[in-house]
């Protein structure tokens, strides 16, 4: 439901084929966490690659101190540009 609201947006329409395709799986209202170390983040922007390719879509996610394995959460507040598509998952 809430992906078929996105695809009907201006916003969304307006993007390149790749980055919509990037949207499909990792949808900008969603919570996610970084694989590897479980913290949590919120996507801000997605970037096209030159190539094209799916598998090349970067974003851009601002963490949001949730997750930390070392209990410094508040220090845990930056942007992180360059992530892989594949880095993420659903919180």
């Amino acid at each position: 439901m809430i992906l078929e609201k996105i695809k009907e947006s201006a916003w969304f329409k307006e993007r390149p084929k790749v980055i919509q395709d990037a949207i499909e799986l990792l949808l900008p209202i969603v919570f996610y966490k970084f694989k590897d170390s479980g913290m949590q983040c919120y996507l801000i922007s997605f970037q096209e690659p030159a190539n094209g390719l799916l598998e090349d879509v970067t974003v851009t996610v601002q963490k949001t101190g949730k997750g930390s394995k070392m209990g410094l959460d508040p220090l845990h507040t930056n942007s992180v540009f360059g992530v892989k598509l594949n880095d993420l998952e659903a919180w």
